[in-house]
């Protein structure tokens, strides 16, 4: 029941890869983006980060305000929990075209997270070596264990990322 999608990358960086059951709302992000900047709550490093409950929403408008927490609201009245902007925007539970951003989060009243937009899987920029199907495998590996994994420091390499990718899910069945 797993659905999966990529984001477009800023600049030429890598894609980040999605996969979350939309009915237990188990979710996984693999953020592969290397020399991120670092904040108070983020240092940059790459990885499967895991979270048991994520609601996910999807909307064509990038402006949705994610600094401003009392806009949003997670609705529970259907089964597949809906994120609810200025009271009025449920968001899509299902992307309906390419180019739409995605935006997520376990609790509306600490964080949003926005992602960028949607893309079709063909124009994912991976880190050589890299198949989807590994990061499919490493995301199942997270979901499993039901932990983050932790991939690199935002300083790698595309070549230490695509590594510790492989190593990560080398004893795994891909």
């Amino acid at each position: 029941m797993f659905k999966y999608w990529f984001t477009a990358p800023k600049g030429g960086a890598f894609s980040s890869f999605y996969m979350f059951n939309p009915v237990s709302r188990v979710f996984c992000r693999i953020r592969l983006e290397l020399n991120r900047k670092t904040t108070e709550k983020d240092n940059g490093e790459t990885g499967a980060f895991y979270r048991d409950y994520r609601v996910v929403g999807f909307s064509s408008r990038s402006n949705l305000d994610v600094g401003n927490l009392s806009l949003w609201r997670i609705s529970t009245s259907d089964p597949c929990h809906r994120l609810v902007y200025e009271s009025i925007m449920a968001l899509r539970a299902e992307p309906e075209h390419w180019g739409e951003h995605v935006y997520d989060t376990s609790n509306a009243e600490i964080s949003i997270h926005k992602g960028n937009p949607i893309i079709p899987e063909e124009e994912a920029i991976l880190p050589d070596t890299v198949k989807i199907a590994d990061l499919i495998a490493l995301a199942k590996i997270a979901i499993k264990n039901k932990s983050s994994v932790v991939l690199t420091g935002k300083d790698a390499t595309g070549a230490e990322l695509a590594q510790a990718i492989l190593t990560a899910i080398e004893p795994s069945d891909k």
